[in-house]
């Protein structure tokens, strides 16, 4: 999830320094430079790790069902972590392209490109409203706080809807979110969130 090449080096508020042969394909990113004539393995290794994401989320909801040993609450809560990192990736490659397909568990191994239901007469879809919903069904179905630590919980995904509705511009519904989410938001062990004490520890 850093992205720090595709953020903090092409927004000039980092440097990659060091010599030229140091990451080469960092500075076609750096310099703006990018065009159908150069590449960057930067982008390919994002979209990979991406799409790698989102497949083994969408495997976990088509097999969960399978099973006949977990629970019904216990199969909701875990669709719902799935669904919130299937948002999360989703939402890192809207970000990074904007016109990224959506892919959900109705997508097979077999689909071609063109099954993917992105594109319709050869405009594309815009994605926001399916990253909303996973993120609200994460948010609408995950507990405050989880057994382990780094697990995923309703707070955290009330604080991505909020964030994909602010890169909506839609800064209302963002604001009624994040009010609950800097009154109320714990972390996964039940930590209420807050700001570092010493900045450095960021």
């Amino acid at each position: 999830a850093s992205n720090y090449v595709y953020g903090n080096e092409a927004a000039d508020d980092a440097y990659k320094g060091s010599t030229p042969s140091d990451q080469p394909d960092a500075i076609p990113i750096m310099t703006w430079s990018l065009s159908q004539a150069t590449s960057s393995s930067y982008l390919d290794e994002k979209w990979v790790v991406l799409y790698t994401g989102i497949q083994r989320t969408n495997d976990v909801i088509r097999t969960i069902r399978l099973s006949r040993t977990i629970s019904s609450t216990d199969t909701t809560e875990y669709v719902a972590e799935a669904r919130f990192l299937r948002g999360f990736y989703h939402f890192e490659g809207k970000k990074m392209w904007n016109s990224f397909p959506y892919v959900d568990e109705n997508i097979s191994y077999q689909n071609a490109n063109l099954d993917v239901p992105n594109y319709v007469n050869g405009n594309y879809i815009n994605i926001w409203p399916q990253i909303e919903a996973d993120f609200t069904y994460a948010m609408n179905n995950l507990p405050g706080t989880q057994p382990n630590i780094g697990r995923v919980n309703k707070w955290a995904a009330m604080a991505f809807l909020a964030k994909t509705y602010m890169f909506e511009h839609n800064y209302a519904a963002a604001k009624t979110l994040l009010d609950q989410v800097i009154s109320s938001g714990t972390t996964s062990n039940g930590t209420p969130y807050a700001l570092e004490a010493i900045y450095e520890s960021n």
